[in-house]
């Protein structure tokens, strides 16, 4: 009896120190929200809908999925005294700054809102998020200095989606290859990875992968940073190795200032103009440039880009990696201003800045800190073909409109004719259309002083043919109909065909795609097919015009 009596006592202090474990775990683990200002919402659902239009629909899916921000995991590390955050840098990749939630009391998280983003490094894909004065968290995992070898147990903790909401993950497996390196699995650093089976979902992207440790309060120290899940196979996923973590913790540091940022703008800028094809230039492109770069201004670059740049971002596109088609477009179009440079001056005399003269000419490049190296944020040399971010977009940048139209006779056939209709646009120059119509023919007169006109409603389908073109803040879209319909009226029926050429002008409204549009058109309908009591004339003509809504 007293065996049994220590036995279950035994067991008792067990669970609790494994209840106390878990709980210490959440105090150490958490759910990131990278916070995504105004204009980059905007830009992802403006290129997820560019994109779409144009073919690439899984492209313009992902970056639409994206503008909710998402959310990922991070752990609670220190460096230098601090406890800091560690997470994927793909999961913050577009954040100006996150929001931190920990989960270790579910009735009252601690959320920590406006979280700065200090370091972050895309070749590592790890970024650091400094906690705020008082945020009261006490403590934070320590790396493990041992070697992992496969079939060690291992364990994930994260926070991977339940719908659309972050749930507690703890799962458990063995390491299954201790070190693989794949070009699909990290950036321009051919990392050393490893391969685990502990549990590993969408939203366990910045968590740890732990192994037991006797020596640590919370039972556990980190060994790696979940980071893939390979597709199409059960129980592969991957973390990035804790040496690697460590070792972007060392220079985290100097990520964050840098003494001799001229010296490396410089260095930079040089490189840049030396260029011999798009291909050199890639590299030096920052997210922050493209996140500048109108939907237009990019139309405007990949239409007049080489037949190799755009062989090249199609195929990025294709293969669901947009940014890479964007940054060759980029790369192309700033290749196309300095491929015949004579001379060049550069001058880093301004922060953050390099100025160099081309040709004579002098323009300004600004730079910005991504990672361990200073890429371009913007030139002079591609604003001055029109680029540069803005709000305005061409007619071509929307995908619906909808509006009311009249119609006036310009012979004796016809009275006054109304119209509702609908469009849809499935690239620059291509639309379809959906028509109502009421109108009234007319009949013989009753006597020599009478009119008499029959009432008829109608519905048509068509093609809307269009050349956007832009005038100022004037949007002017000439275009060509081509309907085809059936009218209907007590005791007629007709099939006919029309051809309408017009033009539209629209006026942006606020700062998203959204238009007020004037239609005016002239309407050409011949009926090639008659039914019913009455002989009409086969043709008829119309002065068109039609006020509409487009988004």
């Amino acid at each position: 009896m007293k065996k049994q009596t220590l036995l279950l006592l035994c067991l008792l202090l067990c669970n609790a120190a494994n209840i106390f474990a878990q709980d210490n775990l959440r105090n150490m683990v958490c759910v990131v929200r990278p916070q995504l200002p105004d204009a980059m919402k905007m830009f992802y659902e403006e290129y997820g809908r560019a994109l779409s239009r144009e073919g690439y629909v899984r492209s313009g899916a992902l970056l639409r999925s994206r503008e909710s921000g998402g959310f990922g995991s991070g752990v609670v590390v220190q460096r230098e005294g601090k406890f800091y955050v560690l997470t994927n840098f793909h999961v913050v990749e577009h954040a100006e700054s996150v929001s931190l939630e920990f989960q270790a009391n579910a009735d009252s998280p601690l959320q920590l809102k406006d979280c700065r983003i200090v370091a972050r490094d895309s070749d590592y894909d790890l970024a650091l998020i400094a906690l705020p004065a008082g945020a009261g968290i006490q403590s934070g995992f320590t790396f493990s200095g041992m070697t992992v070898k496969e079939g060690v147990e291992v364990w994930s903790a994260g926070f991977p989606g339940l719908g659309n909401r972050p749930s507690w993950q703890l799962g458990r497996g063995i390491v299954s290859n201790e070190s693989i390196k794949d070009s699909l699995l990290t950036n321009t650093k051919l990392l050393f990875v490893m391969q685990h089976t502990a549990q590993v979902d969408a939203g366990s992207s910045g968590g740890a992968l732990l192994i037991a440790s006797s020596n640590e309060p919370s039972g556990y120290s980190i060994v790696g940073i979940n980071t893939w899940k390979a597709r199409g196979r059960e129980g592969a996923n991957f973390a990035i190795p804790g040496k690697a973590a460590m070792s972007f913790l060392e220079s985290a540091k100097s990520m964050e200032t840098s003494a001799n940022f001229k010296q490396q703008i410089e260095t930079q800028t040089k490189t840049l103009l030396a260029a011999k094809n798009y291909k050199d230039i890639v590299p030096l492109i920052s997210r922050s440039y493209i996140f500048s770069i109108s939907v237009t201004a990019f139309i405007e670059m990949f239409t007049g880009a080489s037949k190799d740049a755009k062989d090249a971002a199609d195929k990025a596109f294709r293969q669901l990696e947009p940014f890479d088609g964007f940054c060759i477009i980029i790369a192309d179009a700033f290749y196309q201003k300095i491929k015949n440079t004579t001379s060049v001056y550069i001058d880093t005399g301004e922060e953050f800045a390099s100025r160099a003269t081309i040709n004579r000419k002098e323009t300004e490049m600004t730079w910005t800190r991504e990672g361990e190296n200073w890429l371009l944020m913007s030139s002079a040399l591609l604003q001055e073909s029109g680029t540069g971010r803005s709000y305005t977009r061409m007619w071509d940048d929307v995908g619906y409109a909808v509006s009311l139209g009249i119609g006036f006779p310009l012979d004796d056939v016809e009275n006054i004719a109304y119209t509702l209709n609908w469009g849809r646009r499935y690239s620059k120059n291509f639309a379809m259309l959906w028509e109502l119509t009421y109108g009234k023919k007319k009949i013989e007169p009753i006597d020599i002083d009478d009119k008499d006109y029959l009432g008829y409603v109608g519905i048509a389908v068509g093609i809307d043919l269009q050349v956007p073109l832009k005038f100022s803040r004037l949007y002017t879209n000439p275009y060509v109909k081509v309907p085809v319909g059936y009218n209907t009226g007590k005791d007629f029926g007709e099939t006919y065909f029309g051809v309408r050429p017009g033009v539209r002008f629209a006026t942006q409204v606020g700062k998203k795609a959204k238009f007020l549009f004037l239609d005016v058109e002239y309407r050409y309908k011949n009926a090639f097919s008659q039914k019913g009591d009455y002989d009409f004339p086969k043709t008829t003509s119309m002065f068109g015009l039609s006020l509409g809504y487009a988004f």
